[in-house]
Parts: C-alpha cells; sequence; structure tokens
C-alpha cells in the first residue's frame, strides 16, 4: 500500500488510520479470537501502518499522521473489556508517537470520538436504529479531520474528543452493549452478552 502510493504521488504528505471494529460481551464468554481480532486491527493496524510510513516521512518532514480512536479508550465500560483495552492503548500509543514524531518533523493527532452513526452497529436491531439520528455522522468526522490537517504548520492539535450532544444517560448505556458480541457476530435479543 506504502509503495503504491509512493510511486504514484512521489510522497506521503498523510497518514489516517480509521479501521476498526468491536466485540463487545460479558468478560467471561470472550474468547482469544476476539482479543487477537480487536487488538490486531484496532492497535497492531495502526502500530504497521505507522511504522511504513515513517521512513519517508521524517525524510519529507511536515507530514501528518491522523487517527480516528474512541472516547471508549477514555471512559471503558462493562461488556466492553476488550474494545475499551485497544483503544486506551491506541490513545496511549499516539501520545508517546506524538513526543517522538515531533523530533522528526511529523504531526500527529488522535481523535477519540463518542459513538457515530456507521456500519459498525447493528443494523437489525431496532433501539440502535432509533438512536442514530442522534449519533455524530461519518461526515462531521470528515470535516474534523479536513480541519485539523489543513491547518497551518504552526498549530497542532494532538488530542481531540468529540461527543454526541443529545446521547446520554440511558441512551449512552443501551449503545454500549449493542456492537457485536463473543464470536464476531451480532447478539439477538434472546442472547445475554
Amino acid at each position: 500500500m506504502v509503495d503504491t502510493v509512493k510511486n504514484k504521488y512521489g510522497s506521503i504528505d498523510y497518514l489516517i488510520n480509521a479501521a476498526g471494529v468491536n466485540i463487545h460481551g460479558q468478560f467471561s464468554k470472550l474468547d482469544e479470537r476476539d482479543w487477537d481480532e480487536v487488538i490486531d486491527i484496532n492497535l497492531k493496524g495502526v502500530f504497521l501502518c505507522c511504522k511504513a510510513v515513517w521512513p519517508i516521512m521524517t525524510q519529507q518532514k511536515e507530514s501528518q499522521i491522523l487517527t480516528i480512536s474512541s472516547a471508549s479508550g477514555l471512559n471503558s465500560y462493562p461488556t466492553g473489556t476488550i474494545y475499551c483495552a485497544s483503544k486506551a492503548g491506541l490513545n496511549s500509543f499516539m501520545d508517546a508517537l506524538t513526543l517522538e514524531a515531533s523530533e522528526v518533523g511529523i504531526k500527529v493527532t488522535n481523535i477519540c470520538p463518542g459513538q457515530i452513526d456507521t456500519p459498525m452497529w447493528n443494523l437489525n436491531d431496532g433501539e440502535v436504529n432509533n438512536a442514530r439520528k442522534y449519533m455524530l455522522s461519518a461526515d462531521s468526522i470528515a470535516s474534523l479531520v479536513d480541519y485539523v490537517l489543513t491547518r497551518p504548520w504552526n498549530e497542532q492539535f494532538k488530542n481531540l474528543t468529540l461527543f454526541p450532544y443529545e446521547i446520554k444517560g440511558s441512551m449512552q448505556l443501551l449503545l454500549r452493549s449493542k456492537n457485536r458480541g463473543p464470536g464476531g457476530k451480532f447478539p439477538t435479543s434472546q442472547e445475554n452478552n
């Protein structure tokens, strides 16, 4: 991927890490396969992408790495042990990378949004679908990314947290357990995840 972009455009000015998966469930029902899938994509994937562009960006200077993490890495919740751990690890990784990157001319920004209306949520769950109107839109995150990447070079956003204004209280608790369950499957209404 990195070689393809470098060969086509001659440089890599930006890396945007935006992949993520989420598996929820009571801790006792989670297994190693669930852990490996979430950690490999949410944390190791970002590490590998940053590692791949690092030599190019350090030579270029004035490059940027931006990662879409999650507010779940700042505030944990029941049934989110693996996801919260992956995002907390990602937040710490980006925080440390920011310090090293500043020494070699790379800006690093970490965005920690709350609930975003994406297919990561169970499309067959009526309660989730009713809550979608309150969630952040993917377009709003894209606008924020664009804003950060187009700021003058002397401006740096290190960590940004963004929450949906209307999602709080009982709706927030409901949504926290509505992603994929153990084994990577969406829970049915009969399953206790």
